[in-house]
């Protein structure tokens, strides 16, 4: 009787742990898109603290423009989702201090990433 209700118990705790396998949500992180034409596309203005988003270089619709630190934080975020795709966006950092940063911009399928380095 004992090894009878063992086995049970075994088998309805290896149905619960295949059952949370398979029904655990999984999160797909946004894909890092490659782009070709990055310096055409992210171009910094005379002062280098002011950097131009040409959409029309880009073929994919953007939601958001996010500036990350070194540390991966976000010290810039703008939502782009309503502007028109040949636009070309003024990205001013004159607030930031001088060092490297990550200008991202996510569209609702990937990311383009640019590392820059700020006077």
């Amino acid at each position: 009787m004992f090894k009878s209700v063992t086995t049970a118990l075994l088998l309805v705790f290896a149905w619960l742990q295949s059952s949370a396998q398979t029904s655990a949500p999984t999160i797909a992180s946004p894909q890092v898109l490659l782009w070709n034409d990055i310096d055409k596309t992210i171009y910094a203005g005379q002062d280098q603290k002011t950097y131009f988003i040409d959409f029309e270089n880009i073929s994919v619709v953007l939601s958001s423009i996010m500036v990350k630190d070194v540390l991966g934080g976000i010290v810039l975020r703008e939502d782009v989702s309503k502007l028109p795709v040949d636009a070309i966006f003024e990205l001013n950092m004159d607030k930031l201090a001088g060092g490297t940063y990550d200008i991202e911009l996510h569209s609702y399928t990937g990311v383009i990433r640019k590392t820059i380095s700020l006077p």
